[in-house]
Order: C-alpha cells, then structure tokens, then sequence
C-alpha cells in the first residue's frame, strides 16, 4: 500500500521486554553520582530490541525519534535534534 513518491506515513507503538542480556538498551548506575544512564551500541543486530527496524533495502526512509524522558534527563543522539537543525538554517 505505499505510494512511491509520495510521503508514507507509518506510525508504531512499541512495547519489548527489556533484556539484562547486554543486547539492545543498556541501563547503568553510576556509583559516584547514583544516576541512572541508559544507552546503546545499537549493533545491526540488537537495534530491533529497542526499536522497531525494517531490513528491506526498498523500505529505507527518513524518521522521526521522539523521547518522553523524566524532565531532569538530558537526551543525546549522534544526530542534531530539530532544535539544532532550525538553529543552522537560521545562520544559513
């Protein structure tokens, strides 16, 4: 059902059992400070325990990652939050 050339909308809830097994999310408790990280590694072939993934090369789109965070976290990516993005094509 998805139109090529147009925009597709696909929207997800998803729910997965956290794992202690070391793939996927990790979850750290810093001794010195006593807070909580949380991060990944996201290797190929953990990244679908913490998110929704589809391995077909003709299914490869752009997203949208929203968090919903306790409000004293900071929440990092290697990619520039959309903050970020309006910021540079202000300067440009």
């Amino acid at each position: 059902m998805l139109v090529v050339g147009e925009m597709n909308t696909i929207s997800l809830l998803f729910l997965n059992k956290y794992c202690k097994d070391g793939c996927g999310l990790h979850t750290f408790t810093d001794s010195v400070d006593k807070e909580q990280y949380l991060y990944t590694q996201f290797e190929p072939d953990f990244c679908h325990y913490v998110f929704p993934c589809f391995e077909q090369p003709s299914l490869k789109a752009t997203f949208t990652l929203r968090a919903q965070a306790p409000s004293d976290w900071i929440v990092i990516s290697n990619e520039a939050s959309i903050e970020d993005e309006a910021k540079t094509a202000e300067l440009a």
